[in-house]
């Protein structure tokens, strides 16, 4: 389902003359007869693609379609409270600019390649 509404966010996004009816459409979807219209605009728009997307496993590209700051501004985490062990701790979570969101390559998949693959930047 996320797929529709990721199509009709991003139509409401370009602007189109539809973009009202869209956004609408999304949210009459998600929030049924506790729905009410709220006026197009780039912060709802994000706002609402942050609540649609965040359990659908996009989330995490959707932060990057937006540019690196954007990603980083909205993963860096300076102190989320954890359990480790069942012991309270603190977690620093960083999102590395210089990877660009990308992941590191294994070696070993680099070398099966035989040097074809090469490493993504940062890593």
């Amino acid at each position: 389902m996320y797929q529709v509404c990721d199509v009709l966010l991003m139509a409401a996004e370009l602007g189109s003359a539809n973009a009202q009816s869209y956004f609408d459409a999304v949210r009459e979807r998600a929030y049924g007869v506790n729905f009410s219209s709220v006026p197009v605009s780039e912060s709802t728009l994000m706002e609402e693609r942050r609540l649609e997307f965040a359990f659908e496993g996009i989330r995490y590209w959707d932060l990057l379609r937006q540019g690196l700051t954007v990603a980083a501004d909205a993963i860096n985490e300076t102190g989320a409270a954890v359990k480790n062990g069942g012991q309270d701790a603190t977690k620093v979570i960083t999102f590395n600019i210089e990877t660009q969101g990308l992941q590191q390559i294994p070696d070993n998949q680099i070398t099966r390649s035989s040097n074809v693959l090469k490493q993504n930047a940062g890593w």
